[in-house]
């Protein structure tokens, strides 16, 4: 008598799926901020991503839904919102105020360096489009709420300007770390993002902290 042999399904390999799947996002991410540089955000469709991506169209819909969801997530990448909070958490164990500013205009340097082709197409893109205007308000204040801690910490030891109100030491630090003032100094005035960052530490030092 023969035994009924059932053939053996391979295993549903998760891990392997996942990687793929990751490596296929970064494959879209890469191609469609290549666009965006080359084209701007209005001419760019997610068909282009497809095609310059080597994917699907249906794959692009899959990852990412939209074009404004698409822009959002370059955004993300390009901010790191992880790194951010390891910085601000490393940042918060100086004990010099100094050092602790120096840190924040350094962080600031280096997202701005890696995402200002980002950055330009989000803020031109929400000329046109509502919504990406609403998107980019709150990336601007998510990252006001990330300085507030800044602001606390010189607060909890004593060296805020006694001029200053915390409000007003908060308005200071965000304006001045604003995109605005990266694009006149490092992208219209040809300086260097080292020397952006040392002037942006000098400067949050002498507006914030006391003599």
């Amino acid at each position: 008598m023969s035994d009924d042999v059932k053939p053996t399904r391979r295993a549903y390999n998760a891990p392997s799926r996942r990687l793929q799947a990751q490596a296929t996002r970064a494959r879209i991410l890469a191609a469609a901020r290549q666009l965006l540089r080359e084209h701007g955000y209005p001419a760019t469709s997610l068909t282009m991503v497809a095609r310059a991506a080597k994917v699907s169209v249906e794959s692009v819909y899959d990852h990412f839904g939209t074009k404004r969801g698409l822009l959002s997530a370059l955004v993300d990448a390009a901010v790191d919102p992880p790194q951010f909070d390891e910085h601000i958490q490393a940042a918060m164990q100086s004990a010099e105020p100094r050092q602790l500013l120096r840190m924040t205009a350094e962080f600031g340097r280096l997202a701005y360096d890696r995402s200002w082709d980002i950055v330009e197409a989000m803020r031109g893109a929400g000329v046109a489009d509502p919504e990406i205007a609403d998107a980019w308000r709150l990336a601007d204040a998510r990252a006001r709420a990330g300085q507030a801690v800044v602001v606390q910490a010189l607060v909890q030891r004593g060296v805020l300007r006694t001029d200053l109100s915390q409000t007003e030491a908060a308005d200071v630090l965000w304006s001045l770390t604003a995109p605005d003032v990266y694009r006149m100094l490092v992208v219209e005035s040809r300086w260097t993002s080292d020397r952006y960052a040392e002037w942006m530490a000098d400067a949050l030092a002498r507006l914030l902290l006391r003599a």
